[in-house]
């Protein structure tokens, strides 16, 4: 009975909280947006697209005709312009010099440069055995795999095509069939390729190991709308990828446990079309945001460090959804929320056990909600109309005596039906009554 409380009082919750985040089990972790960059290079209308970070942390990225080199601090250490747009494809070898794909009418070609940005050494694309349409991976020993690109005669929205490796001389090593479109090698040589609403990871002999996703319009985590632009591990093996224009930012682990980064959106603190994805050493997230021409910015911060300031902010406050609708701690919604807690909820074990519940899943998305009502006003007033009925519902129990798990669970559960009834129950018979007139 201790569990019903709790659930059906969450699940009232989110009847206007829309935005909640998942964990996959086993990810450790959560990503929390930092900062957004924006106007890198001198190039207008800018196009962002690939981005690495090298082992001193330092980043490279690709806007529009320009090969930047910035710090993670956005300082920017300089700037390689192009006659062209680049195509977008960026890489690391294992000496921490850039590899760019320079690809257009006159010239098709992979260009190598130094941390310093003084040119080192190019390849002309059109010595390798390939077809006219491919796409090129460079691994951190130069060895160069060209996917070649195949309409599938039996769906219009798939492509697949076989994987040609070849060494830095132009030198065939092995051919890999019907992989699809390649976008990683890893350390152990397991390679990492894309389809739209997949990824398939395979062995280094190119046998296949698993394959992750599935395809859906602006789905949610562990979906792939188109194939995926940038794929990455992280030091301990979990991969990060990009999930095409309307698609999330990925992380999943080998058991397909699925977490994501940010959120699909409008607002300054969202992205768009994310591109290309980088960790530094702290395995921060910098990810490029094609069709907002920005850079987002993301922390890795610790479940249990999160877990630990929840719990500092529910002992001394913090209702931060409530705060940023009425503008002040201090307001008298915000009071009564505090004094239920502090006076009633949390002195009876079932009213502990509601808040450890509540407070793992309020806390991974009100910062979110009050960030977004801060800066639209419309919204904070969508928010505030959303949230009153139930808060003076609430205040209701600041004015009965609850001493006991009994007293708690009867005047919760009247609770939930009263909340039910307002934001179900009347709206339901409004939509019936008008359908009847009409």
């Amino acid at each position: 009975m201790n569990s019903v409380i709790i659930i059906a009082t969450v699940s009232v919750c989110s009847l206007f909280i829309l935005f909640p985040n998942v964990y996959a089990t086993g990810i450790d972790f959560q990503y929390q947006y930092k900062e957004t960059w924006k106007h890198l290079g001198e190039s207008s209308p800018t196009m962002l697209q690939g981005i690495v970070i090298d082992s001193n942390d330092d980043l490279y990225v690709i806007d529009s005709n320009q090969l930047i080199k910035l710090t993670t601090t956005n300082e920017i250490l300089w700037t390689i312009i192009f006659d062209f747009n680049l195509s977008g494809e960026l890489f690391l070898n294992q000496n921490n010099e850039i590899l760019v794909v320079v690809s257009d009418e006159e010239v098709d070609e992979i260009r190598k440069y130094s941390q310093l940005g003084e040119l080192v050494k190019t390849w002309n694309i059109d010595d390798f055995d390939i077809l006219i349409d491919h796409y090129i991976y460079i691994d951190t020993q130069e060895n160069i795999y060209i996917t070649e690109w195949i309409a599938n005669p039996f769906d219009d929205t798939n492509i697949i095509g076989d994987v040609k490796k070849f060494d830095s001389s132009g030198n065939l090593l092995k051919n890999y069939e019907d992989m699809g479109l390649l976008k990683l090698k890893d350390d152990p040589g397991n390679l990492y390729t894309t389809e739209p609403g997949k990824i398939v990871k395979y062995d280094p002999n190119g046998h296949k190991i698993t394959e992750f996703g599935k395809q859906e319009y602006r789905g949610g985590i562990g979906t792939f709308f188109e194939q995926a632009e940038s794929i990455i591990v992280d030091s301990t093996g979990l991969i990060f990828a990009t999930g095409g224009e309307y698609g999330p930012i990925n992380i999943f682990d080998e058991e397909g446990n699925f977490s994501g980064i940010g959120d699909y959106g409008w607002g300054s603190k969202t992205y768009g079309y994310p591109m290309g994805i980088a960790l530094d050493s702290q395995n921060n997230a910098y990810v490029t945001d094609y069709s907002r021409n920005t850079i987002l910015v993301y922390e890795r911060i610790p479940l249990e460090y999160i877990s630990q300031n929840n719990s500092s902010q529910t002992e001394g406050g913090g209702c931060l959804i409530a705060t940023a609708t009425y503008g002040s701690e201090m307001a008298l919604e915000v009071q009564q929320l505090r004094e239920l807690r502090d006076n009633t909820l949390l002195n009876t074990e079932s009213g502990i056990r509601f808040m450890n519940t509540f407070n793992d899943v309020y806390y991974s998305f009100s910062p979110i909600i009050a960030d977004m009502q801060r800066e639209n006003l419309v919204f904070k007033e969508i928010v505030k109309i959303a949230i009153t009925p139930i808060i003076s519902s609430l205040s209701i129990l600041n004015y009965v005596d609850m001493n006991s798990e009994s007293e708690v669970l009867g005047y919760g559960i009247s609770l939930i039906i009263l909340n039910l009834g307002m934001y179900l129950g009347i709206p339901t018979v409004v939509i019936i009554g008008i359908r009847k007139r009409f």
